[in-house]
């Protein structure tokens, strides 16, 4: 899916240019990515070279400069893989603040502003390692085929054709497509919005990605607005084959049924003791609410056993990451049953 527009702007044009008053000539820095930003006021002149994004070729480009609600913004053309379109880039002190994605403060990029200015030569190597980056992932994103990484790890592949709806598989110890499925997505200023069926879903709820065109950077958001605990993953160029496909599945399923062995039954286990305890096996007698969100998608019951209050756990759905019978009193497991997903 090449994209023809990308619309980075933080935030809406409030103020009349000029807004600059002081000359500005700075080499911009940040992890893999090298700038140049020369101002003479009121002129503005700007240049950024990356792996991902460049203004395009080895000249500063036009860059138009406004003052909003105390901040200066700079307004100029970017170019990357995915497409083009104008960017928006908070000037600071010693910083150039660039948002790539919709989210406020997700996807953001900091350049330092250093001295001496970036000389023509340097200029020109930068933007030939720009470019030759930028052509290969041009050719990513036209054939539309991704590999889902955690680290290094394959956990999923999406297919992003221009003439066709998208489909996704994801495969990890947290969750799981049966198989490669149709998904939607929606643009979201730079981002891609990803929704498809997904286990384990407890009411319905889909599955969801938010992709970076400009990085690639992927994000499974745990609400609307950003946060340290949101799941990190990349897009790779490049087609799933079969066999590490079936075997990225199976590692999943025995993954999932791990975790379900240990954290489930450690809960249950100790819903178990503090009924036990309390001498009532009831979930009235146990600090249930805590305990409640952890076994979500099974039913649970409490009865009298021999060794104290035994806790049994059956999946409501069998369905990843939900597929353990187990019975569990205050020493341990008494049965335990790990059912197939299909």
């Amino acid at each position: 899916m090449v994209v023809k527009i990308l619309l980075l702007l933080a935030c809406g044009r409030s103020g009349p240019p000029p807004a600059l008053t002081a000359p500005v000539s700075a080499t911009l820095r940040s992890e893999g990515i090298v700038g140049a930003l020369q101002i003479d006021p009121p002129d503005c002149r700007i240049g950024i070279w990356g792996p991902a994004f460049a203004t395009g070729g080895d000249s500063l480009v036009g860059c138009e400069a406004t003052r909003e609600e105390g901040d200066v913004w700079l307004y100029f053309p970017l170019r990357s893989g995915a497409g083009e379109g104008q960017a928006a880039a908070r000037l600071e002190a010693q910083t150039l603040v660039l948002p790539l994605g919709a989210r406020s403060g997700e996807f953001e990029r900091r350049l330092t502003m250093e001295k001496p200015p970036l000389g023509a030569e340097d200029r020109a190597a930068a933007a030939a390692r720009s470019a030759e980056a930028m052509a290969s992932a041009q050719e990513g994103w036209a054939a539309g085929r991704f590999r889902l990484m955690d680290g290094e790890r394959l956990v999923g592949e999406l297919s992003l054709p221009a003439t066709a709806p998208a489909e996704i598989a994801v495969y990890d110890a947290s969750w799981l497509t049966p198989q490669v499925t149709v998904a939607e997505a929606a643009q979201d200023g730079p981002d891609i919005v990803v929704r498809f069926p997904v286990t384990p879903s407890f009411h319905g709820e889909l599955g969801m990605l938010r992709i970076n065109r400009l990085t690639r950077q992927v994000v499974v958001p745990l609400g609307p607005e950003p946060t340290p605990d949101d799941r990190q993953l990349r897009l790779d160029f490049g087609a799933v084959e079969e066999a590490e496909r079936q075997a990225a599945r199976d590692r999943a399923l025995m993954e999932a049924g791990r975790r379900e062995q240990e954290v489930s039954v450690a809960v249950a286990q100790r819903i178990a003791a503090e009924a036990t305890a309390a001498g009532a096996c009831s979930k009235e007698s146990t600090t249930w609410a805590s305990w409640g969100l952890a076994l979500q998608g099974y039913r649970v019951e409490l009865a009298d056993g021999d060794g104290g209050c035994v806790v049994s756990l059956e999946p409501e759905l069998i369905q990843h990451g939900r597929r353990l019978s187990a019975r569990v009193d205050p020493s341990g497991v008494l049965e335990e049953t790990l059912h197939p997903v299909w």
